[in-house]
Order: structure tokens, then sequence, then C-alpha cells
């Protein structure tokens, strides 16, 4: 899975730490109109509100907060620091505001500005496993591998079901060479989650450089049960079944059939 998919699925997880709690100042009525706005996912109207109850109420952080929220899921990411400038300003030891703010400089690809707001959000608060999973994820963009299997470690210490963390982790060992590392990663990716497929896809070529060639079938049948369209699981699978001697036509013919042209090379030459 490419990371910065990840990195965008995890952008909906992020900001769901904002404050909800009351907010007993002027700027009430309009922070709450606009907090409705922003559950409806109108978050343009959800801004206008929120800019008129911080009119009303210069020191309303939860305003700034959610507005902050409002400007990313807009992409306006340069708005949305601003707000949590002022949001850390106001409260300097929230630890929240400072991983939404770096998760909005990882959009960004300020990976060393975002590892430093990771850094002080965990030293606020250092139980939060999304907060280690997404510092590992940014320390792989800073190429610190040895780093990220750290922050992924101590994200499944407090979730031993974190799907994406053993997934992510186990990339990480793959890129490192420690294939069997990976392969065990991402058997437990699968238990998590039985219909991960890119784990089976994944297992499955390692399962190959590994020589276990019906294991690797196995994964690569798998990754096709779950979605008949991938023409690379079943070039994978052909070339495996040639390994043990079995006929691999048929997957390579399915391959190319789906536009991965790669297959037909080894189509023309073992499937004359």
């Amino acid at each position: 899975m490419n990371l910065i998919i990840m990195l965008k699925y995890l952008i909906v997880l992020s900001f769901v730490f904002f404050l909800c709690n009351p907010v007993f100042s002027q700027g009430d009525a309009q922070y709450n109109l606009g907090l409705i706005k922003y559950n409806n996912k109108d978050y343009k109207e959800a801004i206008l509100d929120f800019d008129k109850a911080i009119a009303l109420d210069s020191i309303l952080i939860e305003a700034y907060e959610i507005r902050a929220s409002s400007k990313a899921k807009l992409l306006d990411y340069k708005g949305a620091i601003a707000d949590y400038n002022k949001a850390l300003k106001l409260d300097p030891k929230n630890a929240v505001s400072y991983f939404n703010r770096g998760f909005i400089k990882s959009q960004m690809k300020l990976y060393t500005e975002a590892l430093a707001d990771y850094n002080k959000s965990l030293g606020l608060d250092n139980d939060n496993e999304t907060s280690y999973y997404t510092r590992g994820v940014t320390k792989i963009f800073l190429k610190d591998l040895t780093g990220a299997i750290l922050d992924f470690n101590k994200a499944i210490e407090f979730d031993k079901s974190y799907t994406l963390a053993y997934f992510t982790r186990a990339n990480t060992k793959r890129d490192l060479g420690d294939q069997k590392g990976a392969i065990l990663d991402y058997s437990t990716t699968i238990e998590t989650d039985k219909n991960f497929v890119d784990a089976y896809y994944n297992r499955g070529i390692l399962k190959g450089y590994q020589k276990d060639y019906l294991g690797a079938i196995a994964d690569f049948s798998n990754v096709i049960e779950l979605n008949q369209k991938n023409g690379k699981a079943y070039y994978n699978r052909g070339l495996a079944r040639i390994q043990v001697k079995q006929n691999g036509c048929d997957d390579f013919k399915k391959a190319v059939s789906l536009g991965y042209k790669e297959a037909l090379d080894i189509l023309s030459k073992y499937c004359k």
C-alpha cells in the first residue's frame, strides 16, 4: 500500500481529536452552529461561523482548532497551520493541536517539521498509538526505517489489533531486508483483517523469494478471490506455478486480458 495513501487515510482519523466541550463565551452560539455544519461536512459555511465566533471571543481555542480542521478538509493547509499556531499560542500544552499541525505538515511534505510536532505531541501525551504510528510513517519519509519500526512497535504495544501498524511495519522490515520478519507481520495483518488484499499480495511476493512457491500460490489465490481484476496477482501466481511445474499459462493469459502487459513476454515464452 502506498504510504501517501496511508497518510491520506490517516487524515480522517487525526481530526477527530478536537475538543467538543461546551463553550461558555459570547461566541458559543456561533461556534455550535459551525460545529453542526462541520459535522454535516459543510466546511465552507462552518468556517464562516467559526470566523464569527472568534470575532466575538478571540481566545476561543476550540474555534481555532475546528476552523483549522475545516480548512484542512478544503486543502487550505497553510490556513490550517495558521489556526493551529493560534490555538497553540493560547494553549501550548495541547498535544492534539501539535499532532494535527504535524499531520498537516506531513501532507505538505514538510516531514522534518512534522516530526518535531509529533515529538512535542508525544512529549505531552505518550500513550497514544495513533501518534506513534503517524510519527513512524513520517520517519519512513525521512529514511529513518529503524526509528520507524520502533514507533510501530510502540503503537502495537498500545493496540495489539492495530492492523495498519502491522502492515506498515511489515513493509518496513521488508525494505530493511528482513523478509522473515515481514512475512510474520503480514500474517498478523491478515489475522486482524482477513480481507487485507495488499498483505496477501506482499506476503506472496516474499514467499516466492523464499522459494515457498505453494505458499505464494495460496496468497495470490486469496488476492484474486478478493479482487478478480488484479492482473499482477494472476501474473505472479503463474510464475509461482511454473516453479512447481504447474501450468501457469491460464494465469498469464488472464493477466494480459486485464491489461497487465508485463505478462506478454512470459506468455510467448512458456505458452506456445
